[in-house]
This record gives structure tokens, C-alpha cells and sequence, in this order.
């Protein structure tokens, strides 16, 4: 039998500018991405970024390895994924 693959979406917010650019945002989503796959088995995570947003598209696509899978032009959106092996 076909098992169901458990996907989640992930967003994170950096409200405060003067925590920015200090690495939490990184720290959080992989601090996450562990609890998902470890304890809830969660094999595929996915992030849909405004495309002017390029700090998130760093963030996801750059230190953490996600890979463009989508885009929606009508809302400016780029999706992201990333599979757990």
C-alpha cells in the first residue's frame, strides 16, 4: 500500500530589525525542521516567498538548502521545498 508523504509549511518572521541578520531565523527553522522530522515524520517542508523578499530567499534557498519548486506570478510567490532523505 501507497503511504501518505507528511509535508508541512514552514514561515518564519523576524518582526524586530535589530534581531535580524543574527542568525535565529536559521537556528529556528532548523530547530523546527528537526522536532518535525524526528518526532511527527514529516519528509517534505515547503516555504512560499514573496520574490522581492530576497533576506527568506537567502535564508531557505542559501544556508538551508531548499530548491525552487513554484512560482505564481500573480502573487509575486516563489515556493520552495525541501526533502528529507
Amino acid at each position: 500500500p501507497r503511504t501518505k508523504m507528511i509535508q508541512a509549511e514552514l514561515n518564519v518572521m523576524i518582526a524586530e530589525p535589530t534581531y535580524r541578520n543574527k542568525k535565529m531565523g536559521k537556528e529556528t527553522v532548523q530547530t523546527i525542521m528537526m522536532y518535525g522530522t524526528q518526532r511527527l515524520n514529516i519528509r517534505r517542508y515547503f516555504a512560499k516567498i514573496q520574490d522581492d523578499n530576497q533576506a527568506s530567499i537567502r535564508l531557505f534557498r542559501d544556508s538551508l538548502g531548499f530548491v525552487q519548486c513554484h512560482y505564481t506570478p500573480c502573487f509575486r510567490e516563489i515556493e520552495f521545498e525541501y526533502f528529507v532523505s
